[in-house]
């Protein structure tokens, strides 16, 4: 980045504007989290690795927004439903009562989250997942022996993830998603505010020596974030932007 900018990256709204971007609140990392799964390599490859019958794949555009829309939510019943229908006629020899309650939950689930430009779910007898997608797809129910997940592959070959790190004096956010749509994520061992303990720095230091012990601060924490963001990165590499000003830049660069 040959010319960073200069502004404080440190509320959402300049993050969205800075960026050209949607920011989400804060969503926890790990497993146990309810709702859409995190699309990724790892979710397709598991998903398309599963031989079941019957198994129902719900595919629908979506309104990108903090939450479902009702027209969205509707249309989403509509094909649950409509889901029900073709296992009931298409395996009438299954037990599919497991698989429509699955598609139900997620359903339920989705709702009051936030949305982009589509959603998939896929449930058979032991598995379920919800997936939000970065592009419009063609509103459909599939019942098969395999999920359908030729969406999820072309929407990781169109809009790969990306890690955004914003850094000012006080503040550091980890954003992770696509291009158009990210969701900051709270990882262990990393607060995205660990810097206001400086307001509590009441040294008599003045002038440069003042500014001395600003930058050492700003480099201790950018040290410890770098260290979680590393950490994260070896566990799942994405490329990393980073945004903020020219010395936070700078601090970043060394570390």
């Amino acid at each position: 980045m040959d010319r960073p900018p200069t502004r404080d990256f440190r509320r959402p709204r300049r993050i969205r504007r800075a960026l050209g971007v949607a920011v989400s609140p804060p969503e926890p990392s790990g497993a146990d989290q309810r709702g859409a799964a995190l699309l990724d390599d790892v979710l397709v490859g598991r998903l398309q690795a599963i031989r079941a019958y019957p198994c129902a794949s719900v595919l629908m555009t979506t309104a990108p927004a903090a939450r479902m829309s009702t027209r969205d939510a509707a249309q989403l019943d509509r094909l649950v439903t409509a889901a029900g229908r073709r296992m009931v006629a298409e395996a009438p020899h299954c037990i599919t009562e497991p698989v429509l309650a699955r598609l139900h939950r997620l359903a339920e689930e989705t709702r009051g989250q936030r949305t982009g430009r589509a959603i998939a779910l896929y449930a058979s007898d032991d598995h379920d997942a919800a997936v939000v997608l970065p592009l419009s797809v063609v509103d459909r129910v599939v019942v098969d022996p395999t999920f359908a997940t030729r969406d999820l592959v072309r929407s990781l070959a169109r809009h790969p993830r990306v890690r955004v790190v914003v850094a000012s004096d006080r503040h550091v956010r980890v954003l992770e998603g696509w291009s158009g749509q990210l969701a900051e994520v709270l990882l262990e061992g990393f607060s995205s505010s660990s810097g206001r303990e400086g307001r509590g720095d009441r040294s008599f230091a003045f002038g440069r020596e003042a500014d001395r012990g600003r930058r050492a601060r700003s480099a201790v924490r950018a040290r410890r974030a770098a260290d979680v963001v590393a950490a994260r990165h070896r566990q799942e590499p994405l490329p990393l932007v980073l945004a903020g000003g020219s010395r936070q830049i700078a601090i970043w660069r060394k570390v």
